[in-house]
């Protein structure tokens, strides 16, 4: 009797394609919880990041209108704000006066000075000299007496009388002649009067410049993004006020330690959160880690001396989804997750 070879092979087909695509399940479901319970990373302090000029304010005082909406672009020269400064009138002047009160003491330190000393005349006063001194010491013999009831008041008074006329007479015969002599500025006074008036000037420069900076330019074309300000505040020289940058071009940058670093992988895959929408990226950059050099020059980053890495992290740059960019501003905090 012949078996139905062809039936088995049917059984054996549709049983044997259904126990393959079962073992797959269990396969793929194990990877799967693998993989859901294997270490993750979360960093709740990475920062959105670009390339962005900072607009700072030049001079004290207040930003009292914003010509711009935020994330709007602009274009290099537009007006992004006005501000109104604290420089008047009156301090103008008073440094102005300053200027000038300076330049006049130097010009006059520069001319030296002037002075006026007594000298001899030659002439012999022995003669009147002799009679003061016999004067004085008879005045002086005629009130001891006085003192004593010896002599009468009228007789003492007249020795007074005759040393006060030979006193007089010495005086008279003495002729007072003075003698001008020019006498230079030493060098040091004269430094430190031109410093006096270099020191005016820039005072007075810096006020100039203050007075007249009450509009905020945009020094480049890009995307317009407020920082931590609004019309109404108090701004302060120096004080970060606006961001310009390409809205197009930013990332996501998160500061990890070496340990960490070591686990993760450029071209992996990072979640992230932003704008209640969960995203994806992935890790375009690892910053190397630079060699420890005693020897080696500091970096420097805005005249300050800067040492890479001194917090013992480094940076990771994850690329940003296009759909992510809408209403995106720099320094906003992203919560990122790297599975590790």
């Amino acid at each position: 009797m012949e078996k139905d070879v062809s039936k088995q092979a049917g059984y054996f087909i549709k049983y044997g394609l259904i126990v393959f695509v079962g073992i797959t399940l269990i396969i793929s479901y194990a990877i799967f919880s693998y993989m859901d319970k294997s270490e993750t990373l979360t960093i709740r302090d990475a920062k959105i990041a670009g390339t962005f000029v900072s607009i700072k304010a030049q001079a004290n005082g207040k930003l009292t209108e914003i010509r711009v909406k935020d994330g709007e672009n602009v274009s290099a020269g537009d007006v992004l704000a006005t501000v109104e400064v604290a420089v008047t009138e009156d301090t103008i002047k008073q440094l102005e006066q300053n200027v000038a009160l300076a330049k006049e003491n130097l010009e006059q330190l520069k001319k030296g000075q002037d002075i006026k000393v007594p000298v001899s005349t030659g002439v012999d006063l022995s003669a009147a000299n002799a009679d003061l001194a016999r004067a004085e010491s008879r005045k002086n013999r005629m009130e001891e007496l006085f003192k004593m009831g010896a002599i009468s008041k009228v007789q003492r008074n007249e020795a007074v009388a005759d040393y006060e006329a030979a006193k007089a007479r010495a005086t008279a015969s003495a002729p007072t002649s003075y003698q001008t002599l020019h006498k230079d500025t030493a060098p040091e006074i004269l430094e430190s009067a031109a410093l006096n008036v270099r020191q005016a000037e820039a005072a007075l420069k810096r006020a100039k410049e203050d007075a007249s900076a009450t509009e905020i330019t945009s020094p480049i074309d890009g995307a317009f993004y407020l920082a931590s300000v609004e019309e109404g505040s108090e701004i302060h020289a120096g004080e970060r006020l606006f961001n310009i940058g390409d809205a197009t071009n930013m990332w996501i940058e998160a500061r990890l330690n070496s340990e960490t670093l070591s686990k993760i992988r450029l071209g992996e895959l990072v979640t992230y959160e932003i704008n209640g929408k969960k995203l994806s990226g992935t890790v375009t950059e690892i910053e190397e880690e630079i060699a420890s050099d005693e020897n080696a020059p500091l970096a420097t980053e805005g005249g300050a001396p800067k040492v890479e890495g001194s917090d013992g992290k480094r940076a990771v740059k994850i690329s940003l989804a296009d759909e992510a960019l809408e209403n995106l501003k720099p320094g906003a905090t992203v919560s990122v997750t790297f599975r590790s």
